[in-house]
């Protein structure tokens, strides 16, 4: 197997799992290796609640979900999202 991301431990849920491929909801930038790793963020507007995720509707419109996947827009329930 290929690794898509290396980010220097074997601990699955941050981005890049034990077996250095990238999980689902995230995106992480390519492998380098020691001593510079791979940076995984969540992708907001995937419609999956990843990591600090709070609100993640699946699209970026400002309606119901904050563009940045950080909560609820004013008058608005968080009712969108998976968590993974």
């Amino acid at each position: 197997m290929t690794e898509s991301c290396e980010d220097g431990n074997l601990i699955s849920g941050d981005g890049c799992s034990s077996s250095c491929v990238t999980e689902t909801g995230w995106t992480c930038t390519s492998v380098v290796g020691p001593p510079e790793f791979s940076t995984c963020v969540p992708i907001c507007g995937d419609g999956l609640n990843v990591y600090s995720e709070v609100c993640d509707d699946g699209v970026l419109d400002g309606v119901g979900c904050l563009d940045d996947c950080t909560g609820t827009v004013p008058g608005y329930t968080c009712g969108g999202g998976t968590p993974t």
